[in-house]
């Protein structure tokens, strides 16, 4: 299994409660080298350290690990032999929209892989305009520009803190694989993962301190402190000199900042396991009786504007915006009979004015709306996807868009890091299509 599971009330009845991250204990290395790290270790009596009896030889399970050596960047045929005790853990703090929270966990996950860690997953936040309304202890929080996540390092630990907490805490879950396929990820590299809450009640951590310093915070692509940019070997070396290659936990403050720069030697496709990630079968199954109600061929359309951005539909942009959209859609469509066009995002404002707009013209226009209207069952489908549904319908959309024949794009905004992972969803549609026959 891609997602560790474990029991619940075993680990809880053998811990110290401590108020550090949940009921987790880290530790680090305390010898280092100045020339490889971004800042040195916390001064005296800052740090808050509780021990924990793990039933653990510690100096046994010390000298044991230092003996082992870690491939910066494994190929793909080391995977085999690549521990898989579980004994390692990478655990990152994660930021609201999708998109950027897709970005954080493949650049946490090539960590991870890089370092010989299992990935702790965080909870799948909100968008960030809206409120949880099912999971309600984790909401939507934005990272911030440039180097803002690296100053703001000791806010993000707390935050992860928080997530801990309310995971330790039996709080629901919105867990990443209710979308995604892990088993599928971890098949094709290798990288294990873990949910949050699962990680909070493991009962072998074999993790002896939780130590509160600066020796986590990591200008990993080196854009904020350094003159020049890190190479990626370089950005696992300072990793790795900041956290002991005991079997312990690194906590870093934002994974979003960690630029990947394309590590050789995976042996796998990052785009197509992260930002083209297989879906979970909850997600298949859904897919595929929308897919029955959709032509055989369509066209998939993604308008990207501001966040609540209030518009008329008789504005000469949106009009000239709407003739483009039709013109491109018929111009690459090889099909007889009607142009169907389904549109990504339910704005009520752009349903109304394309609706009114195209109702003359030959162009059929769907909605994420008409494909669940007054079908039972895959309403009781979509209910079955334990997370916010603001978040489901946006990932439903961004599938049935990719799984278009042809993909319009339109920005009014001036980038959309949404619509370029729908380019890169559309790029291994014959994968999910091939699943769904």
């Amino acid at each position: 299994m891609a997602l560790h599971r474990c029991s619940r009330s075993v680990w809880l009845g053998s811990i110290v409660l401590t108020a550090s991250l949940g009921n987790i204990l880290f530790s680090f290395r305390t010898t280092y080298n100045s020339n490889s790290i971004d800042v040195g270790p916390p001064p005296p009596g800052s740090a808050q350290t509780v021990a924990l009896n793990t039933g653990v030889n510690t100096s046994q399970r010390d000298r044991t690990m230092a003996t082992q050596k870690y491939d910066l960047i494994p190929s793909i045929e080391d995977t085999t032999t690549r521990q898989t005790t579980h004994s390692r853990y990478l655990v990152y703090f994660s930021h609201s929209g999708f998109s950027n929270q897709l970005l954080g966990l493949q650049r946490a996950a090539i960590l991870a892989y890089s370092t010989n860690r299992t990935l702790v997953l965080p909870p799948l936040l909100p968008h960030k305009g809206d409120k949880p309304k099912i999971f309600k202890s984790y909401k939507a929080r934005a990272a911030g520009p440039g180097c803002i996540p690296y100053k703001h390092h000791a806010k993000f630990i707390g935050n992860a803190k928080r997530d801990a907490d309310a995971a330790g805490d039996g709080q629901l879950f919105p867990s990443f694989s209710e979308l995604m396929d892990f088993d599928e990820i971890e098949k094709r590299s290798g990288i294990h993962f873990v949910d949050l809450p699962d990680f909070m009640n493991e009962k072998n951590h074999s993790t002896k301190f939780w130590h509160e310093g600066n020796r986590r915070k990591i200008d990993f692509d080196g854009r904020c402190t350094l003159n020049y940019t890190r190479t990626y070997p370089d950005m696992v070396k300072v990793f790795e000199d900041n956290f002991s290659t005991d079997p312990t936990i690194a906590v870093i403050g934002s994974a979003f900042i960690i630029r990947n720069r394309k590590p050789e030697n995976l042996g796998f496709s990052d785009k197509q396991l992260f930002l083209g990630f297989p879906p979970s079968k909850k997600m298949l199954h859904i897919i595929k009786k929308m897919r029955e109600k959709l032509p055989q061929y369509y066209h998939g359309v993604h308008i990207r504007f501001f966040d609540n951005q209030k518009f008329n539909c008789k504005d000469l942009e949106i009009t000239q915006m709407f003739d483009s959209i039709l013109q491109e859609a018929q111009h690459n469509f090889t099909a007889t009979g009607e142009t169907t066009m389904f549109v990504g995002f339910s704005h009520p404002t752009l349903k109304r004015c394309m609706t009114e707009y195209y109702i003359n013209s030959t162009c059929n226009v769907m909605f994420l709306d008409d494909l669940m209207d007054e079908d039972s069952d895959i309403q009781s489908l979509v209910e079955n996807v334990r997370v916010e549904k603001g978040t489901l319908y946006l990932v439903l959309d961004q599938l049935l868009i990719a799984l278009a024949d042809h993909i319009v794009f339109r920005d009014l905004m001036g980038g959309s890091t949404f619509q370029g992972l729908i380019k890169a969803r559309h790029q291994y549609k014959d994968d999910i299509l091939a699943q769904l026959e």
